[in-house]
Parts: C-alpha cells; sequence; structure tokens
C-alpha cells in the first residue's frame, strides 16, 4: 500500500485536482451520487463490482453506516 508523502508532486496535484472536482460534483448534487464510474453507482448492485478493476466489493458497517469499498483498489 502506497502513502499519500509516496506520491510525486506531480501526483499529488493531479490528486488533488481530481478529489475538488469529485467533491464539487457532490455537494452540487446534494449528495453522493450514483454515477457509473464511482462505487456508489454499484454499491446497491446484488453482486457489486469495482467500476475501475471489477473485483467484487466488499461491504462493512463504519460508525453505524454501511459502506462499501474495493479491496483491489483501495
Amino acid at each position: 500500500m502506497n502513502q499519500a508523502s509516496d506520491l510525486t508532486e506531480a501526483d499529488g496535484r493531479r490528486l488533488y485536482t481530481h478529489m475538488r472536482r469529485t467533491l464539487r460534483s457532490a455537494v452540487t448534487a446534494g449528495c453522493v451520487p450514483p454515477r457509473d464510474s464511482w462505487l456508489t453507482g454499484h454499491r446497491d448492485d446484488p453482486a457489486p463490482t469495482c467500476p475501475r478493476c471489477g473485483n467484487s466489493l466488499r461491504r462493512s458497517r463504519m460508525a453505524g453506516r454501511g459502506t462499501v469499498w474495493c479491496p483491489q483498489c483501495q
């Protein structure tokens, strides 16, 4: 697993840009939108898969809320 401190300066800028774009999109929608390219677009599927790599998503509860994540990409 990589750490944020391992990112190059260019990778850090690119990550920051994508994070801002993602957050702006979610705030505009008033929620985390269920986009096909996001995990939120697949979390309610009977057998959810990662839109990035195709692996099965895992489900868990954190702080009383349900969540899904990809063990390969996250």
